[in-house]
């Protein structure tokens, strides 16, 4: 490459290609006008300069194309999973099979089953009922997702035996009791051997309350702020009292 050459390829650089009259610069008009050699070359090398961007302009917008299809392919899927996601958790909600998947034990319609856990406790769980349990830490805990069961707690004074559920925690001082929910909001705790402490889930909450052989109720906070006592007949059981204590939330304790 001769002399003319190089400075016709600087220019071409300088300029980007463009056309002898499209940018005006006096220095570049005096050198191109200064002979045909220097016009022949600088459009030569301008007009290959052009070609060379064209080409790689072509495969650029080619390339964005192409990732913006992906991209829109991509949106899509994530938004059919989404939707579908979405769809099995409603209907999963509002068909109440939600629980099965929280469940250690579940019994099915017209089931009755016993289950003994790890500690040796055992657990009646009546018709569609279902528990998912944590033993492992400081206390045992067994959650009551639906339905109604009954506690046969083995002891272990250094670990209590807890039963909660969305409306109140049963904690066992003795050996037996049951624990319900059978209607939405609502949990009742029936103490059949020895006694029990009852306290709701709600806060702020009245301490926990003591109840020997009886029954009780929590309830979820209504609307409404006024509460109403109403009476449980007394379950069967050893020991059971013949006279029956009913307690709601989210007001105060009543007896």
């Amino acid at each position: 490459m001769d002399a003319v050459e190089q400075d016709a390829a600087r220019w071409v650089v300088r300029r980007n290609g463009a056309a002898p009259d499209a940018l005006p610069d006096a220095r570049f008009t005096k050198w191109y006008g200064a002979s045909d050699q220097h016009a022949r070359c600088y459009d030569s090398v301008a007009a290959l300069w052009r070609q060379m961007n064209q080409v790689n302009g072509d495969a650029l917008r080619q390339e964005l194309e192409r990732d913006l299809q992906r991209r829109k392919r991509r949106g899509k899927i994530i938004a059919a999973v989404s939707c579908s996601v979405a769809f099995c958790g409603v209907f999963l909600w509002h068909s109440g099979a939600w629980w099965r998947w929280q469940a250690d034990a579940v019994t099915a319609a017209g089931e009755i089953r016993e289950v003994v856990l790890a500690d040796g406790s055992r657990v009646l769980l009546d018709a569609e009922s279902a528990i998912r349990s944590d033993l492992s830490g400081t206390e045992r805990r067994v959650t009551l997702l639906r339905g109604r069961a009954l506690f046969t707690v083995a002891r272990d004074p250094q670990r209590p035996f807890v039963v909660a559920t969305p409306e109140a925690r049963a904690t066992a001082l003795g050996t037996r009791y049951e624990v319900s929910r059978l209607q939405p909001d609502t949990t009742d705790v029936s103490v059949l051997e020895s006694q029990g402490s009852i306290a709701p889930s709600a806060r702020p909450a009245p301490p926990p309350r003591c109840c020997r052989p009886t029954s009780a109720r929590a309830s979820r906070p209504a609307a409404s702020p006024s509460t109403r006592s109403m009476p449980m007949p007394p379950r069967p059981g050893p020991n059971a009292s013949c006279c029956c204590a009913t307690c709601r939330w989210p007001t105060r304790w009543r007896s």
